[in-house]
């Protein structure tokens, strides 16, 4: 299980690059913690050019941590992207699935 936030591909390389080579033998978890304030940026309407600007950069960076959470996933690798306020609760619902499913 790690725990980490993937801003994008350059500075997740190493994160990544580990994660899939840990798969199909052993069954790593990435928890990744949202950030709030990126979300909000890019789901607010703008109301000014700096605005417009910041709402764009934030769609972005989202974007690229989607890609990156879909390469990890469809290699085998176990994705939780949970809100500061759900990951703990996430992680435990993690390990009641790996449980229930016997997936280790």
């Amino acid at each position: 299980m790690m725990f980490t936030d993937l801003i994008d591909e350059r500075a997740s390389e190493g994160l990544v690059r580990h994660c899939l080579g840990l798969v199909p033998r052993h069954l790593p978890l990435v928890v990744a913690m949202s950030d709030s304030e990126v979300v909000e940026a890019a789901d607010s309407i703008p109301v000014s050019v700096q605005d417009l600007y910041r709402q764009g950069v934030a769609s972005e960076i989202l974007t690229r941590r989607e890609q990156l959470l879909a390469k990890l996933s469809s290699a085998g690798v176990m994705v939780l992207d949970a809100s500061p306020e759900r990951l703990s609760v996430g992680v435990v619902e993690q390990y009641l699935h790996v449980k229930k499913r016997a997936l280790l």
